[in-house]
């Protein structure tokens, strides 16, 4: 009975799923706003080979959102091209961009959307997500109470020692419930989605000579360095942190599994924190949501 169970469940989510794509066919509207915006909304995306055929579903999302990006854009390794399914070539005509670069792994998803796209609000997504089709316009509503803060749905609040030092990955204030920020304090995660606004991250960001030396798996952790380094802080949507289903077959190979299962976060942490010389900043952060110093004034000098 179990195994019949099994098999209607499972049968019923590939119809569901099917549906989902049948109906996206059918779509005449296009995903991404008709009028641009002063400042742009991009949202960018990547994947791999092994996710390329499943990322339809998390672009068909970002199609069907109540409110529309200027532009959604998936970057694709060159090699890929060949390998580019038919459902996200018609996803084209809806207003998905793929641009083919070389990849530079985790971190390709804001790499090249940060220098194509100055000056815009860029927005990531992961590729193996089901976002809901509120989840840009909770990003934008919040955004626009802190404009110059970086916001997400999901964040962590990182919590040090005795000594000032970060306490491992697993230890800290897991999804930061009840704190919404502005904090420095507060780690984005990038699977539910972050919003990046104009001039938040240091210019070091681009430097891809180092982060594929010090920390080439974890683009959260380079992206939390170089916001630290433009003491931009973060604000979550809601006090509660976001979590939405992930897409079925997915996640056979997942960075979160060396990330922190088995504490690759930690070490590539601490090598760029040590690297820019933010662990002896953070007694500085103290509680700082009523004297944050405002974007792009004064930097960390470590750089």
């Amino acid at each position: 009975m179990s195994r019949l169970s099994s098999f209607i469940r499972r049968t019923r989510r590939d119809a569901a799923e099917r549906w989902f794509l049948c109906d996206g066919l059918m779509r005449a509207t296009s995903g991404v706003a008709s009028e641009a915006r002063k400042i742009p909304v991009v949202v960018s995306l990547t994947t791999t080979a092994e996710r390329l055929p499943k990322t339809v579903f998390a672009v068909e999302c970002l199609l069907r959102q109540t409110v529309k990006p200027d532009r959604l854009v998936l970057w694709l390794d060159q090699k890929l091209e060949p390998l580019i399914p038919a459902w996200l070539q018609w996803q084209t005509r809806r207003g998905l961009e793929i641009r083919l670069i070389h990849d530079v792994g985790p971190h390709t998803k804001i790499f090249y959307a940060l220098k194509e796209f100055v000056g815009t609000r860029i927005v990531t997504a992961d590729d193996d997500v089901w976002y809901p089709n509120f989840w840009l316009e909770e990003l934008l509503t919040a955004h626009e109470r802190a404009p110059d803060c970086i916001t997400c749905h999901r964040a962590h609040r990182m919590t040090v020692d005795e000594n000032g030092r970060f306490l491992p990955y697993k230890q800290w204030d897991w999804l930061a419930p009840s704190e919404v920020g502005p904090s420095l304090w507060l780690f984005p995660t990038g699977v539910s989605g972050v919003l990046y606004p104009p001039n938040a991250l240091h210019p070091e960001v681009g430097n891809a000579q180092v982060f594929q030396q010090l920390c080439p798996t974890a683009d959260d952790v380079w992206l939390k360095a170089m916001s630290l380094l433009n003491h931009t802080p973060c604000q979550k949507v809601a006090p509660r942190s976001r979590d939405w289903p992930v897409v079925r077959g997915s996640q056979q190979k997942n960075l979160s599994m060396s990330n922190v299962e088995r504490g690759w976060n930690d070490v590539q942490l601490h090598a760029v924190f040590n690297h820019y010389k933010l662990h002896s900043c953070v007694q500085q952060f103290g509680d700082i949501s009523d004297r944050l110093r405002p974007l792009g004034r004064q930097p960390w000098s470590a750089v």
